[in-house]
């Protein structure tokens, strides 16, 4: 009698650990400012629709969450980081005309996205910005001095 408890006990906490780490795997880990310093980051889709233009724009951090980067424009400014949600309300950025097509929405869209907070996920080397209907999704470029 107390083998086969040992034998179900031993299968049920095997299957709780199998369950515990396929879900965390799925869900990624929570990011706080040390998982985003001094990283860069590559736009590679939005909304599901993978992105084929010439220079990809992209997010970097440094280790204060300072957060640079460029899509049409270069921008600079501060984030927040509270919950899984990045917010950078007052992001300062250049004022040229972009003419690559699609790009002034893109940059419209991302600024948007910030200013309100979006949800941020990381996954091996995915970094995802999603609010509302928006989904970006960046791919790992390097670390940043």
């Amino acid at each position: 009698m107390m083998k086969k408890y040992l034998s179900l006990l031993s299968v049920m906490l095997v299957s709780v650990f199998l369950v515990s780490c396929a879900s965390t795997q799925n869900q990624g880990y929570v990011l706080d400012k040390q998982k985003l310093s001094k990283r860069s980051f590559a736009l590679v889709s939005v909304n599901g629709k993978e992105i084929k233009i010439e220079k990809a724009p992209t997010l970097e951090f440094d280790e204060n969450l300072g957060i640079f980067g460029g899509i049409c424009n270069r921008f600079f400014g501060q984030a927040e980081l509270k919950d899984s949600v990045l917010t950078a309300k007052q992001l300062m950025s250049t004022n040229m005309f972009c003419a690559e097509s699609g790009l002034m929405d893109l940059e419209s869209k991302f600024f948007q996205m910030l200013a309100s907070g979006a949800k941020i996920t990381m996954q091996k080397d995915r970094l995802t910005l999603i609010q509302g209907d928006n989904t970006l999704v960046y791919a790992f470029k390097g670390f940043i001095k």
